[in-house]
């Protein structure tokens, strides 16, 4: 395959599959799927291929847009995904210096790999970035989920009241706003919320030292 054809139908598209469904869902009929579709990324459905696009939006009720990329991608473009947001190619990584990785490695080595080479113990880390809220005697813990893209953590403890926006690495204390070295993680299948120890450490007026991270 030369460049050209793998980037000709990519160079065409002038908007995300989300923003094409949040237009198509205003009007969900065959002649408007294929009006937003070509107006978006220039491309000429066919009937059958609506058919297999609004088949699929009852498979992907909670992200509907799922749907365009799985008909479209398979008979317009070159690209393959082994998810809805990663393809499956292998990827180039380039290191230099003693102790080099070398050879094809699997993603989660990558994160180990480096690890290694920075002298950090990774259980340690995972103990100091994620710690669970509701683990912490006290913690009184409430989720806005409003906004279902980008939930709210309210965390109330010692007497402090804090709100962490999901998957940033702020803490929020009145109309403060100060970044922690990790970011807050939600969890909408468990409900569970984790966020960084300096975070909690800093609610509670603590000024111990954080554990160290580095690999002993």
């Amino acid at each position: 395959m030369k460049p050209e054809a793998l980037l000709r139908p990519i160079k065409n598209m002038k908007a995300s599959a989300w923003l094409l469904w949040k237009l198509i869902a205003e009007d969900p009929s065959v002649e408007n799927l294929k009006r937003v579709v070509k107006q978006g990324w220039e491309i000429d459905l066919t009937d059958r291929d609506v058919e297999q696009i609004l088949a699929l939006t009852e498979v992907y009720k909670e992200e509907p847009h799922h749907a365009l990329g799985e008909v479209i991608s398979r008979h317009y473009t070159q690209v393959g995904w082994s998810t809805h947001g990663h393809v499956g190619g292998d990827v180039p990584l380039f290191a230099y210096g003693p102790g080099k990785p070398a050879g094809l490695l699997d993603a989660p080595d990558i994160g180990r790999v480096t690890a290694a080479a920075m002298g950090l113990d990774l259980d340690e880390l995972n103990r100091r970035l994620f710690t669970e809220a509701s683990a912490f005697p006290g913690v009184t813990l409430t989720i806005d989920k409003t906004r279902k893209e980008n939930p709210v953590i309210t965390v109330a403890y010692q007497g402090i009241t804090a709100q962490f926006p999901a998957n940033k690495n702020l803490i929020k204390v009145g109309d403060k706003v100060t970044e922690l070295e990790g970011v807050v993680v939600y969890l909408p299948e468990t409900g569970k919320a984790y966020l960084p120890l300096q975070a909690l450490r800093t609610m509670g007026g603590s000024t111990q030292p954080l554990p160290s991270v580095a690999a002993r």
